[in-house]
């Protein structure tokens, strides 16, 4: 197959018009698309490990989550990054971003973390400037441990979670889930009116002044970190190995080393 056809293909199932304003989705391309594809290395983030991997496999294109911005002044390219884009372009080997066009699919990282949860009664729902998230309802009810040791089974990822709840004996009937870098995405609903003293808000990467914040709305939080993103990698590997029996595959998943002292 033609890297042309299958760059098109996957952009069928997941359309660049999809993506957030400020991303940068899309294909960095250094190659001849008119070539034929033989290899191709899936990851979360485009790092030197990956470019290393996708040498020694030949591989002729990389489809990662994140891209490596380059016009974003939020987030100002760095040297090492630098680097590993002067590599792929040595050795024409190209990028095929999907970040938050995979974010805002339909069949993507939201509802396909709630299927490995386990949770079939899930709905979308919409903040204030219509960015969607998920909720699932819980009738019977579980309480934040419960919800961790969910996570800590069926999603391999998860290295460490964070909450500003003490009280296991408080019970959740909702889940408001966003994965990745969700706090924008979910504090569009604080002033809004849904049910925050029985809802779960769960995502990644929150800071001091986001702690702050929900603590000042009496918010009930659970930080699962941004690796839970890895279920990305294995997502697209199902998809294309349903689709393209002939071509190679890897798999490399982010591991980032962080410890608790």
């Amino acid at each position: 197959m033609k890297i042309k056809a299958f760059v098109n293909h996957i952009l069928k199932r997941y359309p660049l018009d999809c993506q957030e304003k400020w991303d940068e989705s899309g294909l960095l391309s250094f190659f001849d698309q008119g070539q034929d594809i033989t290899s191709c290395v899936i990851c979360l983030d485009i790092t030197e490990n990956v470019v290393d991997q996708a040498l020694r496999q030949n591989a002729q294109i990389i489809i990662s989550h994140h891209p490596i911005f380059q016009k974003n002044p939020d987030h100002p390219i760095n040297k090492k990054e630098q680097t590993i884009i002067k590599r792929l372009q040595d050795n024409q080997i190209s990028c095929l971003c999907l970040h938050t066009c995979y974010d805002n699919n339909k069949k993507g990282m939201n509802v396909v973390l709630a299927q490995i949860l386990g949770f079939k009664n899930f709905r979308w729902f919409k903040n204030d400037i219509n960015n969607e998230f998920i909720m699932i309802d819980l009738p019977c009810g579980m309480s934040v441990k419960q919800i961790a040791d969910v996570f800590k089974t069926k999603v391999k990822h998860c290295q460490m979670f964070i909450t500003n709840i003490n009280d296991d004996s408080r019970l959740f009937r909702h889940l408001a889930i966003c994965a990745g870098s969700g706090y924008d995405v979910l504090s569009k609903t604080f002033d809004g009116n849904l049910d925050s003293s029985a809802t779960l808000f769960i995502t990644g990467d929150l800071k001091y002044h986001n702690w702050l914040t929900i603590n000042q709305f009496s918010l009930y939080f659970l930080d699962v970190g941004h690796e839970v993103e890895n279920i990305f990698v294995d997502t697209i590997d199902q998809y294309l190995k349903q689709r393209f029996h002939n071509i190679r595959i890897t798999k490399i998943y982010s591991e980032v080393k962080k410890y608790v002292i």
